[in-house]
């Protein structure tokens, strides 16, 4: 694991702190925080260990390793961020399935108070280096990066009415700082 903390630090910065149990409850797999990465003004937390469960794909029913990655402005620092990497995680190993790009989590009610994003957003991790988005470990698995992007119930239903590719081409020409949770809806 030594050599995915390595590739997580070369592309995000280094690690801040991090989140591996609630209540004397062992976790998983943890949640790491970094500051200082290619992206100014930015945090980002990422799960370390979910790639340990493989899990196979509804699409391709290939076996998937990921790990999740939030990204957003320091003014949302923390809150309730690793408390929903630690949810979405734990659902991923209990559904038995990787969460894939067009995907949504939610609307569940606020996620991060003082926001209206309600949502996430499965989304490859196109903020950051595509080096990124996969890592390969010295044995040769892949672990895939999936960004969990914020949104709110507008924009989830937009997906669902309009799908994945029409949102996506949606961002692409309105161009909305995904990393401001406090952003208005881009329908």
């Amino acid at each position: 694991m030594n050599n995915l903390i390595e590739h997580l630090e070369s592309h995000l910065g280094l690690i801040q702190g991090g989140w591996k149990d609630s209540d004397g409850t062992r976790w998983p797999f943890q949640v790491l925080r970094f500051t200082g990465g290619p992206i100014g003004d930015t945090v980002t937390y990422s799960t370390l260990g979910l790639s340990e469960t493989p899990l196979p794909s509804a699409v391709s029913c290939k076996q998937v390793r990921h790990e999740l990655l939030f990204m957003a402005r320091p003014a949302f620092c923390d809150r309730n961020i690793p408390a929903v990497l630690h949810q979405v995680g734990i659902e991923a190993i209990g559904r038995g399935a990787p969460y894939l790009r067009g995907e949504l989590i939610g609307p569940r009610g606020v996620l991060i108070e003082g926001t209206e994003m309600t949502a996430l957003y499965v989304s490859l991790p196109v903020y950051l280096p595509a080096s990124f988005a996969t890592y390969q470990s010295p044995d040769g698995v892949s672990s895939i990066f999936a960004w969990l992007v914020p949104i709110t119930s507008r924009e989830a239903d937009f997906v669902i009415a309009n799908g994945w590719e029409r949102f996506e081409d949606r961002l692409i020409a309105l161009n909305p700082d995904l990393l401001d949770l406090s952003r208005t809806s881009i329908v």
